[in-house]
């Protein structure tokens, strides 16, 4: 899209939403954008500087929001906001909008659209194998009643990932009382039907379609993998949950994941750091999720092996014989202390989260946590419901376990334990 529109010497502005924003920080950096061509990128919704001897690719959301202020930088056809419009939209138009007749019906901007093309992007690959539609209140939107929009919202979405995946899947859904699953199922199947999807050389893939109730414990228990547990107890920021602060700001936001700490430099200052947790710190994606004993002893050991071999560099570098291999061994110092650097978040960021699983007390009330959710000790024997019930009420009267952890350890004992009455809990919470 960027390289099809600018280019070395080719210079555009870039223009995006709140919505593609967030898809586009997931595919590349800042400065990939900026190494092609784009000299700036604005978000559509604020006030912007005209840029007429420019062209503009615009990235937007098949919205009317977006298509209206795409409208209005070229409403005055003697000061456009920009020379031409190259006009990417994220997902399809529905045929059920206005759109296409708001476009045809704009005679200012029309002359200056120099393509419009319709991608099938309507998610953000967060992970290489996690992605999320950017509807981090979605929940409460479902329920108790879900607007037949917002279900086929989410089915075009889900439409749009298996497309751009090349894979036309088996639809599995899970019925139970209320009929979400099933509905939403129901029009993703519709959806696909009508798409053109080749066949694939893989394997059959299979679509499974649950809600929470499958499985509630997750919701509750500690997790003690390295990414889920420094999430949990150090409460970083998720971009995807903060989507909407981008929208504050005159220039858009990255949407990133960023752990924020403090060092002390060689001359005795602190400083405070910032570490991006995503896809291009290798050590993050190696052991995000291992679990944090694992990390910390790994990290350790490759910090150890990366000291060593930084030892060899210097030790090349002073026997270097010819300019050629000095100039050789200076360059490789620049990359190992960002290796070191990134190393040191890791352990930074694993020691913080050992200090809390201490501090909350999270090992003694995760024991319990996994023998409610097991129904069986660590040593595989089955553990009564009497002595579990025991467990939870130690804890709880315990004063010195945090009351966030004594919350989340009783709505793991109303989920899991099968046959407690309103009074058995009412009891339990009132310990």
């Amino acid at each position: 899209m960027i390289r099809q529109v600018g280019g070395p010497g080719n210079y555009i502005a870039m223009v995006v939403d709140s919505r593609t924003l967030g898809i586009l920080s997931s595919c590349c950096s800042v400065y990939d954008v900026l190494n092609d061509g784009v000299t700036i990128v604005e978000l559509i919704s604020k006030q912007r500087q005209p840029l007429p001897e420019l062209n503009a690719l615009y990235f937007l959301s098949p919205f009317e929001d977006s298509v209206q202020a795409l409208i209005k930088d070229f409403k005055d056809d003697k000061k456009p906001q920009y020379g031409s419009a190259y006009v990417y939209f994220s997902a399809y138009i529905p045929n059920s909008s206005k759109i296409m007749t708001s476009l045809a019906d704009s005679p200012s901007l029309l002359p200056r659209i120099r393509c419009l093309v319709e991608f099938n992007l309507s998610f953000v690959a967060y992970e290489q194998r996690v992605f999320h539609f950017g509807m981090p209140d979605a929940l409460f939107q479902l329920f108790p009643l879900p607007s037949p929009y917002l279900l086929q919202k989410i089915a075009d979405d889900l439409v749009s990932l298996c497309v751009t995946m090349g894979q036309k899947p088996a639809i599995r859904y899970h019925r139970n009382q209320l009929p979400w699953c099933e509905q939403l199922a129901t029009l993703v199947h519709k959806g696909l039907k009508s798409e053109k999807i080749p066949p694939s050389d893989e394997r059959d893939t299979i679509l499974l379609i649950l809600d929470r109730s499958v499985d509630l414990a997750p919701l509750f228990v500690h997790e003690y993998t390295y990414q889920a547990l420094a999430y949990d107890v150090l409460e970083l920021p998720v971009c995807c949950l903060n989507s909407s602060k981008a929208s504050h700001s005159d220039t858009p936001e990255v949407l990133e994941d960023v752990f924020e700490y403090d060092v002390t430099n060689n001359m005795g200052v602190v400083e405070r750091k910032k570490a991006i947790l995503g896809e291009q710190d290798e050590v993050w994606v190696r052991y995000r999720h291992q679990h944090i004993q694992d990390v910390n002893q790994s990290v350790q050991e490759e910090i150890q092996l990366f000291l060593k071999e930084n030892s060899t560099a210097r030790m090349q570098q002073n026997m270097a014989t010819t300019s050629e291999d000095t100039l050789k061994a200076i360059r490789s110092l620049p990359q190992y202390q960002e290796a070191l650097s990134r190393y040191w978040t890791h352990v930074t960021l694993s020691e913080k989260c050992f200090d809390k699983l201490q501090d909350l007390k999270i090992m003694t009330v995760g024991a319990v946590e996994q023998d409610l959710c097991c129904g069986v000790d660590k040593d595989g024997k089955e553990i009564s419901a009497t002595k579990l019930l025991a467990a939870v009420a130690s804890l709880v009267s315990d004063g010195t376990v945090g009351s966030d952890e004594k919350l989340r350890l009783l709505l793991l004992e109303f989920t899991q334990m099968l046959g407690m009455d309103t009074a058995d809990r009412t009891k339990a919470s009132t310990r």
